[in-house]
């Protein structure tokens, strides 16, 4: 604080300090065949989603999943909400994710973010449904 001609006062740089964020990432990378023909399906929810093409014969698949928190062991509790899938049957190779969150888990104290990132090949036939993204 400092006092000027009897009044105090708070400088800017001396107001409460926010707690650093802890970032918690887990990511996920792998190669998927790819045979021409077959649908490549997303279903994201609240993710980003990033999609490249390229002149291979496989889908190269990278997840993050992200979480944020003051705290970082509710940081790195909370990334195991985030859940995924990869499936492959008949004509379709599907990527997903979702949240599971326990029965006791009423709301979420971190900010959570999941990211897609594909290269597929050029003549791939895409499918992609998002939920809540942006």
């Amino acid at each position: 604080m400092v006092s000027f001609f009897g009044f105090t006062q708070l400088l800017p740089w001396q107001v409460n300090c926010q707690q650093k964020l802890q970032v918690i990432e887990k990511i996920i990378e792998k190669e998927v065949p790819y045979k021409a023909g077959e649908i490549i399906k997303i279903a994201a929810e609240k993710a980003d989603v990033k999609i490249n093409g390229w002149n291979k014969n496989y889908i190269k698949f990278t997840l993050k999943l992200i979480a944020r928190n003051e705290n970082k062991e509710i940081a790195a509790r909370e990334l195991t909400y985030m859940k995924y899938a990869i499936g492959k049957e008949e004509g379709i190779i599907e990527f997903r994710n979702g949240f599971v969150f326990p029965q006791d888990v009423t709301s979420v104290m971190s900010s959570l973010r999941v990211v897609f990132e594909l290269l597929v090949p050029y003549e791939g036939i895409l499918q992609i449904n998002e939920k809540y993204s942006e």
